[in-house]
């Protein structure tokens, strides 16, 4: 189209109309903004009070991993405590100390009161004593002598550490195959054995009476198990 300068009077409306002319002729786009996302991370309320793991700090921020674990403990220690939406920092105690160890280090092991040498406990025989008293007996694991105190009925053969203490160790009198005095160590007088399915049990005396009277009740009772009379 073709505007005249003429009919309009004046440059500045034909300029305008000019610029109406292109902006008609021109597509019309419309331009898509995108949707604003939201930058706000949601958090989870946080407990009143939190305490983190135990750390060394040095000057330059870094540390040095847990110090329950490496047994360390001084006045550089700190603990960082979340309170609220805050953490804060405070000088290692003896307390946080002993409950870091306490949940971090296993639980150790305990030792069974009866020995090794024998998987039976405490228990309470009620067959009539035959003979009791003290004999020398050699340990199972370590070879070492240990007085011993030890009390024979018709069930069991049960010694102790002293008399009226728990009970060491036993033995079933039905287990035990034969008694007799041994040759094993020539250097231990008084010495015999008493041999079970399991193991054999070495036992020295004081005497060769004594020595005699534990051999011969032990196999009057292997040889009259029913026998209910006095020995």
């Amino acid at each position: 189209a073709v505007v005249s300068t003429q009919s309009t009077g004046t440059l500045e409306q034909a300029q305008h109309w000019v610029q109406h002319i292109k902006n008609a002729t021109l597509p019309k786009t419309r331009r898509k903004w995108p949707t604003p996302v939201s930058t706000e991370v949601p958090t989870a309320p946080l407990a009143s009070s939190v305490s983190l793991p135990l750390t060394r700090t040095n000057s330059n921020g870094s540390s040095h991993g847990s110090l329950a674990s490496a047994g360390m403990l001084d006045s550089n220690a700190m603990v960082t405590e979340i309170h609220g939406q805050r953490a804060v920092q405070r000088p290692v105690s003896e307390t946080d100390n002993a409950t870091s160890k306490s949940t971090n280090d296993p639980v150790a092991p305990t030792r069974d009161s009866v020995s090794s040498d024998t998987d039976v406990s405490e228990r309470c025989d009620e067959s009539p004593i035959v003979r009791e008293g003290y004999l020398i007996k050699q340990g199972n694991m370590v070879k070492n002598w240990r007085r011993r105190w030890f009390t024979l009925s018709r069930s069991y053969l049960i010694y102790r550490e002293e008399e009226g203490t728990p009970t060491k160790g036993q033995i079933r009198m039905c287990d035990i195959k034969l008694t007799r005095r041994s040759e094993r160590y020539p250097d231990k007088r008084f010495l015999f054995e008493v041999i079970t399915s399991k193991r054999t049990y070495y036992m020295m005396a004081s005497s060769q009476d004594e020595m005699d009277g534990w051999t011969d009740a032990i196999s009057h009772i292997l040889k009259n198990p029913s026998d209910t009379s006095s020995l």
